[in-house]
């Protein structure tokens, strides 16, 4: 569904499986398009859903199908959001972080995707205000895809499922484009501890196969993570941009 944002029509996404439940939770904040499994665009619509997609395939066929979407609608960027997004937060500083509601978010997101080499904008992974580095924002660091704002030119490889946002990350950088993340705006995003979305299909061994697959398209510049079990991380020295 479009929404301007700065000036800027946007096809504002929400990726959702099993969670029919959510869609008054986000609609208080932005009214998208839902793109949902097979089977339960009736659900949604009856939960107050608009603009419902069923997709048949993993929750990475929903993000592509989401990008041609918005490409067919003639929006350069398309905004996916998560459906288990509570509340969003600007940190002050190491210790204060204030609620900032979706609109500011969104909206400093189209600012910086507006330079052109620019192709990908996320948030910063963690919402914990120790953690805090007192920047605005970082150049070619990984982002997560609880909330993004994509060139719609670029699709997901859904060979990757549960490893895509590595993927799409490398995929840019190594062909010269942007990714920015904007490091003082996080997200309060459950992630694993609730049922549905990617939760429905994830577990040890799938999760294994996705890494396996990642390790050898990108052998170079992926590492299994040195503490993390079953996980990976992006070996950033030896990126191309330095």
């Amino acid at each position: 569904m479009i929404h301007n944002i700065s000036g800027k029509p946007i096809w504002v996404a929400c990726i959702s499986t099993k969670r029919p439940e959510n869609v008054q939770k986000i609609k208080k904040h932005i009214d998208p398009s839902w793109y949902v499994c097979p089977n339960e665009k009736k659900l949604y619509e009856a939960n107050g859903a608009k603009g419902v997609v069923e997709v048949d395939g993993n929750i990475v066929a929903a993000r592509n199908k989401a990008i041609t979407d918005a490409k067919n609608n003639g929006c350069s960027l398309c905004l996916q959001l998560s459906d288990d997004v509570t509340r969003f937060y600007e940190f002050m500083n190491e210790k204060k972080a204030k609620p900032v509601d979706f609109d500011y978010v969104f909206k400093k997101m189209v600012a910086y995707a507006a330079s052109d080499p620019v192709k990908l904008v996320g948030l910063s992974i963690q919402n914990n205000t120790r953690n805090y580095k007192k920047t605005y924002y970082t150049v070619n660091k990984l982002v997560v895809n609880d909330c993004v704002l994509i060139d719609t030119n670029f699709l997901y490889d859904e060979k990757a499922d549960l490893k895509e946002d590595y993927d799409m990350f490398l995929s840019l950088t190594t062909r010269g484009h942007k990714v920015i993340r904007l490091d003082n705006l996080s997200g309060a995003f459950p992630h694993r501890e609730n049922k549905g979305g990617a939760n429905t299909y994830r577990n040890f061994f799938r999760e294994q196969k996705c890494n396996s697959y990642i390790l050898t398209k990108w052998k170079h510049l992926v590492r299994t993570h040195k503490t993390r079990v079953n996980q990976i991380e992006i070996m950033y020295k030896n990126l191309p941009y330095g």
